[in-house]
């Protein structure tokens, strides 16, 4: 018994000890009854800017076509002639750099 005693007090001390468990967090009405998808969804990309979209109106790599759904999950951008493209992977922006024209009107 005492082995099991000893490393619990020592733990009680240095603050390892139990933990309590999470306080379940307070459903009111209002979240039961309102509708799903009910906030306004903005678009994250930046306003000022002209940016690359797809036929669908979707931003997407004008070099693979892969839609990008926010800024921070492309892995860059770059601008040309006032219009900024951003980029699915690595590869993407090296072949825009290469010859852009070629990709503007694919």
């Amino acid at each position: 018994m005492n082995r099991l005693l000893i490393p619990a007090i020592f733990w009680t001390l240095i603050g390892c000890g139990p933990v309590e468990p999470p306080k379940p967090s307070i459903v009111t009405q209002e979240d039961v009854t309102a509708p799903i998808n009910s906030a306004p969804k903005s678009d994250p990309f930046p306003k000022n800017l002209d940016i690359y979209r797809n036929k669908d109106g979707k931003v997407a790599c004008p070099v693979m076509g892969n839609a990008i759904a926010r800024p921070d999950l492309s892995v860059g951008f770059q601008d040309h002639k006032g219009v900024r493209y951003y980029f699915c992977c690595g590869t993407c922006p090296e072949e825009f750099k290469k010859s852009p024209e070629k990709y503007i009107h694919k």
